[in-house]
Parts: structure tokens; sequence; C-alpha cells
């Protein structure tokens, strides 16, 4: 099972360095789909039997820190650290001040900026959306 693991995380620390190359073609959100879908796939692809093993358990924790310390994955630091941390302040505080004012802080504020509007736009949207359309109130009676 090690050897098993340890192929999953050498193909996934593979894909990563792929993405990492053409990153700067790429938008904010457009990579973390991407990193997102490629972890994920990897993991799921032939795992069911090692889910909740301790190999398991313990190798997320060194996947992560190491992944974390490479300087050339800069895409999968940047997605494990401010994109959950991101998710934390924006549903715990429910203040986009504070959360805008916390990330101006933290260095990256172009980034954070556009989050900010993306995503307020696209629950103002789907809200829209769900409230305010015809054909989906009149399907929903």
């Amino acid at each position: 099972m090690k050897k098993q693991v340890s192929q999953t995380i050498s193909a996934c620390s593979f894909y990563l360095r792929n993405i990492n190359q053409i990153s700067r073609f790429l938008l904010r959100p457009t990579k973390e789909r991407v990193v997102n879908a490629i972890i994920t796939s990897r993991l799921d692809y032939c795992n069911a039997l090692l889910y909740g093993n301790d190999i398991t358990n313990s190798a997320e924790d060194d996947v992560a820190a190491t992944l974390r310390a490479k300087p050339d994955l800069k895409i999968y630091y940047y997605y494990y650290y401010y994109y959950y941390y991101y998710y934390y302040y924006y549903y715990y505080y429910y203040d986009y001040y504070y959360y805008y004012y916390y990330y101006y802080y933290y260095y990256y504020y172009y980034y954070y900026y556009y989050y900010y509007y993306y995503y307020y736009y696209y629950y103002y949207y789907y809200y829209y959306q769900v409230t305010c359309c015809p054909l989906l109130l009149s399907s929903c009676r």
C-alpha cells in the first residue's frame, strides 16, 4: 500500500509541475479549478480501498507539507493555503469589509479584490436566477 500511496503522490506532483509551467497564462480561479480537478481525480482513481487507512491519513499530511514547501509548485501553495483561509473568513465572519481588510493586510491586494468581486457577483447572479426567473419558479410549483 505504501507503493500505491507514493505513486499517487508522485503522479500529483508531476501534474502540478506541468500546470506550474502554464500558470502565468491562467487566471487564479482557473488555476484553482484545474489543481482541484487534478488532485481529486488522482486521489479518487483506484484508491477506494485505501480510504481511512493509517498510511493514507499520514501520507496526506506529508504531501501537504512537502508540496507547500516546494518553491516550484507555487500553484499548489496558493491553492492550499490562501483558498481555504478565504473560505474560513468568508463563511465565519460574514463581513466583507473585515475580509477585505484582512487580505489587504496580507500581500495579494489584486487577487483578493478580484475574488471578492467574483464571488459576490456569482452569488448575486445565482440568487437572482433562482428567485426571480419565472421559468424556475413555474417549474417548482
